[in-house]
């Protein structure tokens, strides 16, 4: 072909690409492996915060044709290699119409669309000269044979494109791959199959190359400008390994039911849990454990299955049950390893249909590496709303692996909150006085060991019903271990679990109480009080012994989900050599002990390097390029007539949600722990505008560590003087380390350590284990 035949046809082609409508068709059916996009209609507006969907798995990135004006959507959608086939939902979260800029939280259906696998054509050794083949259709475009040899594997890249420009036409970038044997070495790899429309297509013999390299040049670039829009969704890539986890009928196959068909009463059906290869780079072998949760008795088979994780996908595991003749069904679904629970979704059936939602993640991939890295804990607690007043509780023995739901009241909840509260602000009054310690423990035992029976009693008759081992109730008194308790929701339902008083204890009136002495002779002196590992030395039902209280005994942590749907850095805290501090703190007179405390910090940890601001824009400057291992806000904390969480720094200048841009998401790789030391600030309950944990979450942080209620300052002081040195100095666990500083303020005189929590793992290490410091307290 000499060049003046070539260029009508190179002009052709061209002109078939740039003039492609720009309105895209949304697809019916995608491909396993396949990437697509399409432009939606109507108006819409963009944040950076825009994620794709496929079911409940990201998927790709959403933008404008115009960034920063509201104009259609232009939408990537990239199918996992593992997505389980069958009717799935295209949505974003994120994005909002002009009508939706008010809600705080919407997410938009796009599509439903039909997951088919890939079919690979049969294709035969080429000889020269190729020839290039024409598409007509954009169903041509991914090849389907009924040949039934193996097939090679095969990379394609296709492009239709629609020969009237009123017809639409959607856009595809496909990678299949066949496990069956491919051709040997010897044989030429087949090209790329470019779909042309019918009237451009023309042989040329293998003389000709520029034909053939512009077309490549062409097609490449604008596969690179698709990948290219598509951007970085938000916090990384999607998740390395899909788990996913749904409801299908008692038979031969794995199709799930489709999601909005209500299930048949008395019909036998399966909970499917699938969980996929890891995508990344990972080693190593760890036991999960996977545990079903059922309230209404329909579950058939054992509700544990203990399996092993490595890179390979995880045999299918599926758990027969039994429709409710009426009702709600609600299961739960949970991923162990430890004792410690890594992902859990609900699964709610009604007369509408039936979901399958994630509602907590703490490992998206599963990694064993990095899984493994986890502490054993005794036991696992959630806490999760399951109707306008009432909660389910869902709780796992890591020992003996027994698992089971029950329920408690809103009403009940709510009346163990504010009765952790009032005693709190009990004690804050009573300061340091030790003499008033008997009577505060007193009633604090008190509440304490009511939660502890409602707790023990419905979690004792739910095993009884499931017929599972009786609880460790015994073993748990005897043991100083790592507790997880985990809100899904928010912290409106708080489960005040460091006030849970567990040894046994007379009914008598608070001030009748003694205290165990035995306790407080080993407070004050190196060793940790033998109490804590043996249950209570003095054993009378008529004294108070420190370690009955879940507070001081156990390594307790409250992990929080950022946003379940979104991956999170899955990976252990980067350490940070020196650790640093960086400390806002407020410039308020009364904070008499504010320089002495400071200035203790420094002298106990001289290898941690501390970066201090009264101003907040510095303050934020240094959060933006110093790697962090703490965060720590001296300063006060509340909410405004607005209802907007704040803490103050400096000369009255408030720090809130707001002031975490979007440069902020994803920042600190080295997942520091955020303190708060100021007053109520993780107060559970609060209805908070722009909550500024969430935030830090978003940003990176691993957790924060906060109080219930208003503190003294030299409350505040004594905690984090003992809480710091323990997380930076000698490598304890936050967990651990919160147990160090409530047993450091009991030494003083007070009990008001319990009104500390800590939002974050228990098993959270900031920097490695290292040696005491010497004049540590």
């Amino acid at each position: 072909m000499s060049g003046r035949r070539a260029f009508p046809v190179l002009l052709t082609a061209c002109s078939l690409l740039v003039a492609a409508p720009p309105a895209v068709a949304q697809p019916n059916e995608v491909v396993l492996g396949t990437s697509y996009g399409w432009t939606t209609t109507g108006t819409w507006h963009v944040p950076d915060t825009c994620q794709v969907y496929l079911g409940e798995f990201p998927a790709g990135g959403c933008r404008t044709r115009e960034p920063g004006k509201v104009t259609p959507l232009v939408v990537s959608l990239t199918v996992p290699l593992n997505a389980p086939l069958g009717r799935a939902t295209v949505s974003c979260d994120g994005c909002v119409r002009p009508s939706a800029f008010r809600q705080p939280s919407t997410v938009f259906e796009l599509a439903t669309v039909e997951v088919v696998a890939p079919v690979t054509s049969s294709t035969a050794p080429l000889s020269s000269p190729p020839s290039l083949s024409s598409s007509t259709s954009p169903s041509s475009s991914v090849p389907r044979s009924s040949s039934s040899q193996p097939q090679p594997s095969s990379s394609s890249v296709s492009v239709p494109v629609s020969t009237s420009p009123t017809s639409p036409s959607w856009e595809e970038v496909t990678t299949t791959a066949d496990s069956t044997p491919g051709p040997s070495t010897s044989d030429p790899a087949p090209p790329p199959a470019v779909g042309l429309p019918p009237a451009t297509g023309t042989a040329f013999s293998g003389r000709d190359w520029l034909l053939p390299a512009l077309l490549a040049a062409i097609i490449g670039v604008f596969v690179l400008a698709t990948l290219l829009a598509r951007g970085p969704p938000l916090n990384g890539p999607p998740p390395a390994r899909p788990v996913r986890v749904w409801l299908a009928p008692d038979r031969p196959g794995r199709r799930p039911s489709p999601a909005d068909q209500p299930l048949r009463p008395g019909r036998a059906y399966l909970l499917w849990l699938d969980i996929g290869a890891l995508h990344t780079s990972g080693r190593g072998r760890t036991p999960v454990r996977a545990a079903v949760f059922d309230r209404a008795g329909v579950l058939h088979d054992p509700p544990t299955r203990d399996l092993l994780v490595d890179r390979q996908p995880v045999p299918p595991q599926a758990f027969r049950f039994t429709a409710p003749d009426t009702g709600t069904l609600r299961l739960r679904c949970n991923l162990y390893h430890r004792g410690a629970l890594l992902q859990s979704f609900l699964v709610v059936a009604d007369g509408r249909g039936w979901s399958a939602v994630r509602d907590y993640v703490r490992s998206f991939s599963l990694d064993p590496a990095v899984v493994a890295t986890g502490r054993p804990h005794a036991l696992s607690i959630m806490v999760n709303h399951d109707s306008p007043d009432q909660h389910g509780l869902y709780v796992h023995f890591g020992d003996t692996g027994a698992s089971v739901a029950t329920r408690i009241s809103e009403h009940t909840v709510a009346r163990f909150q504010e009765g952790a509260r009032a005693i709190y602000r009990s004690m804050n009054d009573a300061g340091w006085d030790r003499r008033l310690l008997p009577a505060l423990l007193g009633e604090a035992a008190v509440h304490g060991r009511d939660v502890y029976v409602r707790f023990q009693t419905d979690v004792d008759l739910a095993l009884a019903r499931t017929r599972q081992p009786r609880a460790p109730w015994r073993e748990l008194r005897a043991a100083s271990s790592h507790v997880q308790v985990v809100h899904p929701d928010s912290s409106d339902e708080w489960l005040p679990a460091a006030m849970i008083y567990d040894f046994p204890l007379a009914r008598l009136e608070p001030h009748e109480y003694g205290l165990c002495e035995a306790y407080f002779a080993d407070l004050d002196g190196t060793d940790p009080p033998r109490c804590a590992r043996g249950g209570c030395a003095t054993d009378s039902p008529d004294v108070v012994c420190p370690a009955g209280f879940w507070g001081f005994r156990f390594a307790i942590g409250n992990p929080m989900t950022f946003d379940p749907r979104v991956p999170v850095p899955d990976h252990p805290a980067a350490p940070v050599e020196p650790p640093v501090v960086v400390l806002g703190r407020a410039d308020d007179p009364q904070f008499v002990a504010q320089r002495s405390h400071l200035r203790g910090l420094r002298h106990v940890l001289p290898h941690v390097q501390v970066i201090e601001s009264n101003r907040r824009e510095a303050f934020l400057q240094h959060l933006r390029t110093v790697a962090p291992s703490v965060i720590y806000l001296y300063c006060h904390g509340g909410v405004n007539d607005r209802g907007l969480g704040y803490v103050e720094i400096g000369d009255g200048e408030w720090l809130t949600a707001a002031e975490f841009d979007d440069d902020f998401g994803g920042r600190w790789q080295s997942m520091p722990l955020v303190l708060l030391n100021g007053c109520s600030t993780v107060a559970p309950g609060a209805d908070h505008a722009f909550p500024l944990t969430p935030r830090l979450l978003w940003a990176g942080a691993a957790g924060v560590v906060g109080t219930e209620v208003d503190v003294r300052e030299g409350l505040a002081c004594r905690f984090a003087d003992a809480l710091l040195p323990a997380l930076l100095g000698d490598g304890h666990t936050v967990g651990q380390a919160m147990t160090t500083a409530r047993r450091a303020v009991l030494r003083e005189g007070s009990a008001l350590g319990l009104a500390y929590t800590a939002l974050a793992p228990a098993d959270l290490n900031l920097v490695p284990s290292r040696e005491r410091v010497r004049g540590r307290p």
